[in-house]
């Protein structure tokens, strides 16, 4: 993920939300299995996972109760800063493949980074039309095809 704000700017537009929501709601039947082991974190945090669980809806509110908190950060503001690429893109030495799929619902094409990559040398970002999240199928018994590009991307490396 490039930028965390535009990775939940993206997830809130799909479907009108539902996704964010689908997500979300997702994790809190993973927490609601493992209620112990938060409760556990939550009274070193000063928070009740069992007053607060169900009242989560999106990925951002997830991020708030549990992920900024569980990796060290006082705020989800600060976790979403600290963790996104952003300009450090510009600081990659060695040469990088971004795949990204165009039709991908979760990393819109809008917010890939064309020009952070366009200004390193080490980056090239290869786009597809379809893809989806993660997925790259093809055929009629479905395959995972994006290793073929990303084996041809090592290959001209090699013949350097």
């Amino acid at each position: 993920m490039y930028e965390v704000y535009s990775f939940f700017k993206s997830v809130e537009k799909v479907l009108f939300g539902i996704y964010d929501f689908f997500l979300a709601r997702c994790l809190v039947r993973v927490m609601k299995r493992n209620l112990e082991v938060f409760e556990k974190l939550g009274k070193e945090w000063g928070v009740s996972f069992k007053e607060n669980i169900e009242k989560i809806r999106t990925m951002r509110e997830v991020d708030k109760l549990v992920t900024a908190r569980l990796n060290g950060f006082e705020t989800t503001d600060n976790y979403y800063r600290k963790t996104s690429l952003g300009k450090r893109l510009m600081k990659i030495k060695v040469p990088s493949l971004l795949f990204s799929a165009l039709d991908d619902p979760v990393i819109i094409s809008e917010f890939l980074p064309y020009e952070d990559v366009a200004a390193n040398e080490n980056l090239i970002l290869a786009t597809h039309p379809c893809g989806g999240h993660l997925a790259f199928f093809t055929g009629l018994s479905p395959k995972q095809w994006y290793q073929i590009p990303i084996f041809d991307y090592f290959d001209a490396l090699n013949s350097l």
